[in-house]
């Protein structure tokens, strides 16, 4: 290992549960091969004989520190979040566009089109989509929806743009039972400028996913589980203006205790810091810089 080779301590950047998946993810399937089965046992080996050097863990969720430290109890372990530097709207645009931009991929696009229908027959308009796939299929779907406007990719800060214009932001998680076992530690790295951007924010994700129990938990957007819940939900966001305010004010709240580079702070259990945005997984300085004091 390189870090006894060179007498310097490991510092490990986790966004992953590779080895904590039944599901073959290699072949997509829920059966798993003898491929698979001999990746999957000298990926655990590789796993054990990591965390058992005397590093520091960084993980991009608390869910998934909480399942490393299941099977790796006695290991340095920290969260570190992605960080934000929107200011918050000062009003609700009504007027502006309802938006998605994210990945189209593990089964996104499905329920993205479902949900872009429910929308346009509560709202009359259409989701614009700011987003790019590899898959031509995907695309084409996404495209020829009545449903959507189709952008496709925009830079950093055009999407900033479009966000903080917006009346609601959209994120979906697939429902699909695969994905759902495959994404379920899987975090978007666009939360903490959803939150912090005085728009309504609107997820339809499984309660198994990490995006669900963190939104959930801290109550700062308007999450479901399932279409009939957004149908009531999506109708609650249109009508009651009062409801609407309270959970943007509380999406700030969190964006400002968990993804400010102003105001950091620990989660129970765990030392927890923002870092500068677009966290380079080599460790930047400044993420060197910290985990050297603590």
């Amino acid at each position: 290992m390189l870090s006894k080779k060179f007498n310097s301590p490991l510092i490990a950047f986790n966004s992953e549960d590779y080895i904590f998946k039944k599901w073959n993810y290699i072949e997509k399937k829920q059966e798993q091969s003898l491929f698979f089965k001999l990746f999957l046992h000298h990926l655990k080996k590789t796993y054990d004989k990591l965390y058992s050097s005397n590093g520091k863990f960084i993980y991009l969720t608390d869910s998934l520190r909480i399942e490393y430290l299941k099977k790796y109890p006695n290991h340095d372990n920290f969260v570190i979040y992605n960080s934000t530097q929107i200011i918050k709207n000062s009003a609700y645009n009504k007027n502006g566009i309802i938006l998605y931009s994210g990945n189209l991929g593990v089964g996104r696009d499905a329920v993205l089109i479902k949900l872009s229908e429910m929308i346009y027959k509560i709202f009359e308009k259409k989701v614009t989509v700011c987003s790019l796939s590899q898959d031509a299929s995907i695309l084409n779907e996404i495209k020829n929806c009545e449903f959507i406007d189709f952008l496709g990719k925009v830079n950093y800060e055009e999407n900033l743009n479009l966000l903080k214009s917006a009346s609601m932001i959209l994120h979906v998680e697939s429902m699909n039972e695969y994905y759902k076992n495959d994404t379920k530690n899987a975090f978007s790295t666009k939360i903490a400028d959803c939150l912090s951007s005085g728009v309504p924010f609107f997820v339809l994700a499984s309660k198994s996913s990490a995006v669900y129990k963190y939104l959930k938990d801290n109550d700062c957007a308007f999450v479901c589980s399932n279409f009939d819940d957004a149908f009531l939900e999506l109708n609650e966001i249109k009508n009651f203006h009062d409801y609407r305010i309270s959970k943007v004010e509380k999406a700030f709240e969190i964006a400002c205790k968990h993804c400010s580079l102003s105001c950091p702070t620990a989660a129970p259990g765990c030392k927890t810091r923002v870092l500068q945005p677009k966290l380079d997984v080599r460790l930047s300085s400044p993420a060197n810089a910290f985990l050297a004091k603590s």
